[in-house]
């Protein structure tokens, strides 16, 4: 080869590797957001778990006849409660204050979903009704 043809092997050569490096931090950039819109889902159905719980706990501390209403967010998510506490998918547990294993019934519970939950006197248990 003459001069002029190792110039120009030279050249695509660093043409490639500029390419590539592009490339690779557009890849980057790509799946950090990727990686971001799942922790923001998954902060949507802790957040949701939250709420929950600190219904259960405000209800129970204010007694037999206390009654609140609850809407939960729009997401991909299941949250279950039982004596034990808030479920968020079967994996994240959120602590309630009731520790008597008779006073909560497990429950499960959808996004978009409007709850009642009422700490009634006439069972002495925390009741949630579905509303829609």
């Amino acid at each position: 080869m003459d001069e002029k043809g190792e110039v120009l092997s030279g050249d695509i050569i660093l043409t490639i590797l500029i390419a590539t490096i592009i490339i690779s931090g557009i890849g980057y950039f790509i799946n950090s957001e990727l990686n971001s819109t799942e922790v923001s889902k998954t902060g949507i159905a802790r957040m949701a778990g939250e709420k929950v719980a600190e219904t259960i706990n405000l209800v129970y501390t204010n007694g037999p006849g206390y009654m609140v209403n609850i809407t939960l967010p729009d997401g991909n998510y299941t949250i279950t409660v039982n004596d034990t506490g808030v479920y968020v998918n079967n994996i994240t547990k959120i602590d309630i204050i009731p520790e008597n294993s008779n006073l909560i019934s497990p429950t499960s519970m959808n996004p978009g979903e409007t709850w009642e939950i009422i700490y009634d006197q006439n069972s002495d248990k925390i009741i949630f009704t579905k509303i829609s």
